[in-house]
């Protein structure tokens, strides 16, 4: 075998391996994407990959072993330790599932931004007030509550860290309508909503696993459903909100050294043992 030969060989082997190893980060390239590292398309991922092979490629006819390579680092620099998005943020949550059906009124919000509103006539379960709201193809129900007296408020996070306050009387309607369109603002992927009938502490997390704890009386309500709402956390290197909880619902050793006088903050990095 002479030295073409094996530098043939070589390239075919290599681009193999480019090749096998393209398919398999295709996954990794996606996350990359979702996190607004700025890689345009998995096209782009590609002509990466194979930049890192040619300067390999010619560096002692060394073969590249791509998982070597820290490709957040390597596209742009990603902020560290940042949060594996969650498959769907809205699942259906039913609101005091035990006495949803002792309300005379149940409202479903759907993920198109809707609410449908189903009188109870003495429905057998969830499955039947589903069934009753005339839905779209593609919507679904993310938030179930029942009501009697339209009392409190919804709120409302946004991945973009705007919290809404919306007064639940802009639900009632003279007539029974069935269904209300802009039940909230979709400019902004929903990542929490939630009935409250008084004011409560929250916290918040975003994807660079930045917490910060508030209360909703720093929020004021409005009656516009589709209000963009007020900016509770600030992004920092393109971070988003990436989930609500109720305070309680977390586990934070000292809520003061999360907690701020101000809204619009980016928030102060979870601290070892605490658990969001």
């Amino acid at each position: 075998m002479n030295e073409l030969q094996a530098e043939q060989i070589r390239d075919t082997t290599l681009q193999n391996q480019i090749e096998a190893s393209i398919n398999e980060l295709e996954d990794e390239f996606e996350v990359v994407f979702e996190h607004d590292v700025r890689l345009c398309s998995f096209e782009a991922a590609k002509h990466l990959v194979n930049a890192l092979a040619l300067e390999q490629k010619y560096r002692k006819g060394q073969i590249v072993d791509y998982r070597k390579f820290d490709l957040f680092k390597v596209v742009s620099e990603a902020p560290k330790d940042t949060l594996k998005e969650e498959e769907d943020q809205n699942v259906l949550k039913i609101e005091n599932k035990a006495e949803l059906m002792s309300f005379p009124e149940i409202l479903v919000f759907t993920s198109a931004g809707n609410v449908c509103k189903v009188q109870n006539l003495n429905y057998s379960g969830v499955p039947r007030i589903i069934e009753k709201c005339d839905m779209e193809q593609g919507e679904k129900p993310i938030y179930i509550v029942g009501t009697k007296y339209y009392n409190g408020f919804l709120i409302a996070a946004f991945e973009n860290g705007k919290v809404a306050k919306i007064s639940m009387k802009s639900y009632a309607t003279e007539f029974n309508r069935k269904k209300l369109k802009n039940a909230f603002n979709t400019e902004s992927k929903l990542v929490f909503i939630e009935h409250i009938e008084s004011d409560t502490d929250y916290a918040a997390i975003s994807n660079i696993k930045k917490v910060m704890v508030f209360n909703t009386s720093l929020i004021n309500a409005v009656d516009s459903r589709t209000t963009k709402g007020v900016q509770v956390m600030k992004s920092k290197d393109f971070s988003k909100m990436w989930r609500v909880k109720r305070l309680e619902h977390t586990k934070l050793s000292d809520v003061n050294y999360y907690r701020n006088e101000n809204l619009n903050v980016v928030g102060y990095y979870l601290r070892e043992g605490d658990e969001f």
